[in-house]
């Protein structure tokens, strides 16, 4: 169940993470489109990353908070990430992440309490999937929900930004996936297409630099869509488990309360570059066969 989360989660990274805008009479669909054309000319960025997630079952209610900072650089496409997940009573993990190209692989690289884990990924998949993230592709998904944006002018930290809101709707949301190879990547968290078909609309803010008419920071409210994925998790889990006390456990109601996700970009096309630890790259990679494998025994 947790890997498919993550692997929700790890989408949605991916396909927003990779900028004047004109005047007042112009719409939010035109800001957005200045704004990916810009984004073509930026080889390398800095971000913040954040995700609220409150969830509850049989009583019980947990509440986790995800921040991190992200660097990432375009050609050749590799990534750094710091992050530390806050359970509260239940404790704090602090974990190191990279991905980079590897041979005839993609890999990435994870480093908790120390210890390092390395996994695979295919790149000729990987790579399809990252020449997918064109402005094109965003565009196109935006298109189907653009007269759900509207946008206002406001200023954060003496910026001057227009703050544009709205709604992607289910299918745009399944059409900007299916318009990547990343699904192939992901198989590999249990995920399919059932997972995030009809899926509930998702809230989106939009900050924009008014001056450079760049992304400055990106909000996504993932609360209802979260619950169908998390409904649909433990559905497909009841199907194939064993023994009626199994059955009673997996299928018991999960409630998400909240599941927030923000993105700050903090630079463009000055990025500090950085390396592997070598402790990292010599790590034992993971095996990871059998992790679609949803039987509780």
């Amino acid at each position: 169940m947790k890997k498919r989360i993550t692997g929700v989660i790890l989408i949605l990274v991916m396909l927003f993470t990779m900028g004047g805008c004109g005047k007042k009479s112009v719409s939010a669909g035109d800001l957005l489109e200045k704004a990916y054309e810009n984004s073509k000319a930026v080889t390398n960025m800095t971000a913040k990353y954040s995700m609220q997630l409150d969830m509850s079952s049989a009583g019980e209610s947990i509440s986790s908070a995800t921040t991190g900072d992200i660097t990432a650089f375009a050609d050749p496409y590799k990534v750094k990430m710091n992050i530390t997940m806050d359970m509260g009573e239940l404790g704090s993990q602090d974990m190191e992440m990279y991905m980079a190209a590897e041979g005839e692989n993609y890999y990435t690289y994870t480093g908790m309490s120390g210890i390092w884990y390395k996994q695979s990924l295919d790149k000729e998949l990987f790579e399809k999937s990252l020449n997918s993230y064109k402005s094109e592709l965003y565009l196109g998904s935006f298109v189907k929900s653009k007269d759900s944006f509207t946008f206002t002018e406001t200023t954060e930290n003496d910026k001057d930004l227009y703050q544009i809101t709205g709604t992607l709707n289910g299918e745009a949301l399944a059409d900007m996936i299916n318009s990547t190879d990343i699904m192939s990547q992901m198989e590999s968290f249990g995920i399919d297409e059932s997972l995030y078909k009809d899926l509930a609309d998702l809230n989106v803010t939009l900050y924009l630099d008014k001056e450079s008419c760049s992304f400055y920071k990106m909000s996504l409210d993932m609360t209802k869509m979260m619950q169908e994925v998390m409904s649909k998790t433990m559905d497909s889990i009841s199907d194939t488990v064993n023994g009626d006390d199994a059955a009673a456990n997996a299928t018991a109601n999960v409630d998400i309360s909240k599941c927030v996700m923000e993105i700050e970009y903090t630079g463009y096309n000055n990025a500090e570059d950085f390396e592997i630890p070598e402790e990292a790259l010599n790590a034992e990679e993971l095996d990871l066969s059998g992790l679609n494998d949803t039987t509780v025994q």
